[in-house]
């Protein structure tokens, strides 16, 4: 099941959902002259981190945010992500100007991969409820009932600064990669005249 087919199936537009991704900490704002990269580098939850990090898919779930609902699927993180998410907050923690109170206390987060977000309650429940559909309905997209048990997975772990990609590391490779890297870095990985499996 790829993420926009269900953005299709639920008719989300592009101001509705976010690339997939797990948020490990933030929003926040880091102390002037803090670089979240650097503090990042000088801590080991990157370096013990292997090739990839996980998550167990769960459950959907709808989630009230500052802007309207979100409908969410829960990610368990296995240990390797839980880790290195711990580390990565014990390394920032002390450089916060603000955050969000969720980063306050270790625990209290829900990760989970967006499936829509902004959205009136009543259009959030109706998402949820089509997430909730017994296997074999036809009423739901395929593989929607298969998504609980699921693995996701990245090799990638991404800062975001004012909305945006800026950084990420590579799992593989270890070391940082610039915005224009990684879009540069998808084009090859996925030119337009390759053949598609």
């Amino acid at each position: 099941m790829c993420m926009s087919d269900l953005a299709a199936y639920f008719h989300l537009g592009e101001h509705e959902r976010h690339a997939p991704h797990i948020t490990l900490l933030g929003p926040f704002r880091l102390f002037a002259g803090c670089d979240p990269v650097s503090i990042i580098n000088n801590c080991q939850a990157l370096e013990d981190t292997l090739h990839s990090v996980r998550a167990t898919l769960g459950a959907p779930l709808m989630l009230r945010g500052r802007k309207g609902f979100a409908v969410v699927i829960s990610a368990e993180p296995q240990h390797a992500l839980s880790r290195c998410a711990a580390g990565i907050r014990k390394c920032l923690l002390p450089h916060f100007l603000d955050g969000t109170w969720i980063d306050s206390t270790p625990g209290t987060r829900i990760y989970h991969i967006s499936i829509a977000f902004g959205l009136h309650r009543t259009r959030a429940e109706l998402i949820l409820r089509g997430l909730e559909q017994r296997p074999g309905c036809s009423e739901v997209p395929p593989l929607v009932s298969r998504l609980p048990g699921g693995i996701a997975s990245s090799s990638r772990i991404a800062v975001i600064r004012r909305g945006a990609l800026w950084m990420a590391f590579d799992l593989h490779m270890r070391r940082w990669l610039s915005r224009g890297e990684i879009f540069r870095k998808s084009v090859e990985r996925f030119p337009l005249n390759s053949p598609t499996a």
